[in-house]
């Protein structure tokens, strides 16, 4: 897999986890520990999309070359 795979895999596993946790929140309310997982959830987002904008586009278009 390419790192531009590997993103993705790695947005739409935290979009189903973003979900699961929103289910999850439903059932418990503002418990503390949905509370952490929310959090959690936030940083991990802004940690991809860190790693996504850090990705030289070289490396992260399938088929391109480097210099």
């Amino acid at each position: 897999m390419s790192v531009h795979d590997d993103l993705a895999a790695a947005q739409n596993a935290l979009r189903a986890l973003d979900r699961a946790v929103t289910a999850l929140q439903g059932h418990f309310g503002n418990h503390v520990d949905i509370r952490r997982l929310v959090d959690d959830v936030s940083r991990v987002t802004s940690d991809l999309d860190l790693l996504r904008r850090a990705t030289p586009a070289a490396v992260a278009a399938p088929g391109s070359s480097t210099p």
